[in-house]
């Protein structure tokens, strides 16, 4: 549909094509159209013309009740326009009205602003002459602010307590009629012992204000000086008894010895963490009774006090090159070797990454073996004979956290993704010096038992990953037999179980798909439901509601095989 708009050729107003006349001046462009066409009307046409005025100026109509007209800005009343003109010239001519201040004659009676404020004081009061006392005392309700959590505020307990300050305004006597004398300064107490000299006349005298604002200013800028000193000290003090943990998402924050056992957000990321507890001193040994004249001195046992972990996989993550995805970590790893030492804990790589040509896992033996002997004969971590080896001093394994699972209440940068493999459970190591990626170990299961326990014995965390999902410890559930109401034991957390190569695991029962009837294993050989071996139990029919029984398994531990240390 095509739209044509012309001009009036009379107004040069926009008009349709098809317009009969201008709607502005009613220039007709077709009679014929213009004769047949019948003007519409509203009903409430004939009110808005009662509602209507015409103005006398401009000749536009304009809504009953303005005062000027909306067209030209006519006044639209006489009585109206009057009045503005009134008003108007009366502005024009107002002129603002002077006073006479009495004038200020300087006296030269006072010296110093304060004897100025203080004259005019007893002025205002009526009791010139007289002695005016005034106390200020400053309290903690006359702030209202609150100091941040960052900021401490230091006192001073080595003197008494501060008395609030008292200030004496002094009016000065009456102006006598002469002008009277400047006043005399009063001579400095003498080191000589002789008070009564006075200053040669020939020198000129100086205000008291004068002469004593220096020393003011100077033993002001003197204490504040020294309260700086203080307040440096005392920061000094504080950075001594502080302390660096790491966030879930390895952000370093510094924290103090009264933030220990308390969580927090981190302010950069705002994820949760936790300070740990300051660990429990070990009590000191007893010394060794010296050994008799003549003897050979025992060699060094550190059986008792190190313990070893062999093939743990240690993941170094970037968190500017993390995936989350589930298992993009499971294969990035290093095996390492976990030392628990009395010193910390030790990461040792026993070969380079890399070097493994045929004949591998011999060397990595050999190295092992050479390890544990030279700590047996030594006793000391230093020139361990393995490629690399990391020491977590005991004073950090507090700050080892789990990651995989994370506990309820803690953020994690992996979103609750098992990016180690969906059965493996993984720590956060601490931080060492400037390291651009974090460390993390992952274990199976029986790994991660072990490793809670060793690390324990030597200062580690208490209850590592026990807010989690993880069972530390076999948790059943004791469900009963539909034939025999014999208890039948579900292990709880299964994936964990399934996950790890060392445990066997055994059926103890089946459970209905549709109505959870719960039969035992021998029940169910008894009673030959799926045939004797089992494998037709998804197709038998249940018992109790007639519907296909399903294949849900119930498991219990067979046994568990032993990790190699």
């Amino acid at each position: 549909m095509t739209i044509t708009v012309n001009t009036c050729p009379r107004c040069n107003a926009l008009v349709m094509s098809d317009a009969a006349e201008c709607h502005l001046c009613h220039y007709v462009f077709d009679q014929h159209r213009s004769r047949s066409a019948v003007s519409a009307s509203l009903p409430s046409d004939a009110a808005v013309a009662d509602d209507l005025e015409v103005c006398a100026k401009c000749g536009d109509s304009y809504r009953k009740g303005l005062v000027r007209c909306s067209s030209c800005g006519a006044f639209t009343q006489p009585e109206i326009e009057a009045e503005y003109q009134r008003r108007l010239q009366a502005a024009a001519s107002w002129k603002p009205e002077r006073f006479d201040l009495p004038d200020y004659v300087e006296s030269g009676e006072f010296n110093d602003v304060d004897d100025l404020i203080a004259a005019s004081e007893a002025a205002l009061r009526g009791r010139p002459g007289t002695e005016v006392e005034f106390e200020l005392t400053a309290t903690d309700n006359d702030f209202d602010f609150e100091l941040a959590d960052n900021i401490q505020l230091a006192e001073d307990h080595s003197g008494p307590a501060p008395q609030p300050a008292t200030y004496s305004l002094r009016t000065p006597p009456p102006e006598p009629a002469s002008p009277p004398s400047p006043p005399a300064v009063a001579p400095a107490p003498s080191t000589d012992g002789a008070a009564d000299r006075k200053p040669p006349q020939s020198e000129p005298e100086i205000a008291h204000s004068e002469a004593t604002a220096a020393d003011v200013l100077l033993e002001i800028a003197k204490q504040e000086e020294a309260d700086l000193e203080q307040s440096r000290k005392q920061y000094r003090h504080r950075a001594r008894g502080s302390f660096i943990v790491y966030c879930p998402r390895g952000c370093r924050i510094r924290v103090t010895e009264r933030h220990r056992g308390r969580s927090g957000k981190c302010p950069r990321c705002g994820s949760t963490f936790q300070v740990p507890l300051r660990e429990t001193p070990k009590p000191a040994a007893k010394p060794a009774s010296a050994p008799r004249e003549g003897a050979e001195p025992a060699a060094v046992s550190t059986s008792k006090s190190r313990s070893w972990m062999n093939d743990i996989h240690c993941h170094a993550v970037a968190v500017q090159k993390l995936k989350i995805k589930p298992d993009s970590l499971l294969k990035a790893f290093q095996p390492v070797d976990v030392v628990f030492a009395e010193d910390g804990l030790v990461l040792a790589t026993l070969v380079k990454p890399g070097g493994l040509f045929g004949g591998g896992a011999k060397k990595i033996l050999a190295v092992r073996a050479a390890a544990q002997q030279h700590l047996e004969k030594t006793g000391k971590l230093e020139g361990l004979p393995v490629a690399n080896q990391r020491l977590y001093p005991v004073e950090t394994l507090k700050q080892i956290a789990m990651a995989q699972p994370t506990p309820p209440d803690v953020e994690s940068i992996f979103g609750g993704i098992p990016v180690f493999g969906a059965s493996r459970i993984a720590v956060r190591l601490p931080k060492l010096g400037d390291e651009t990626t974090t460390q993390y170990l992952s274990f199976d299961l029986t790994q991660f038992r072990e490793f809670v326990e060793r690390l324990k014995s030597i200062g580690g965390p208490e209850g590592l990953g026990a807010d989690t999902e993880v069972p530390l410890t076999d948790t059943y559930n004791t469900l009963k037999c539909h034939y025999t109401d014999q208890p039948v034991q579900e292990l709880i957390n299964l994936s964990y179980y399934q996950g790890d190569a060392n445990v066997t695991l055994q059926v103890s029962g089946w459970r209905c798909a549709k109505c959870s009837l719960v039969i035992s294993e021998d029940a169910r050989k008894k009673e030959k439901i799926g045939g004797l071996d089992g494998k037709g139990i998804a197709k038998a029919k249940c018992p109790k509601c007639g519907e296909k029984f399903g294949k849900s398994p119930l498991y219990q531990v067979a046994s568990t095989a032993p990790v190699a240390s």
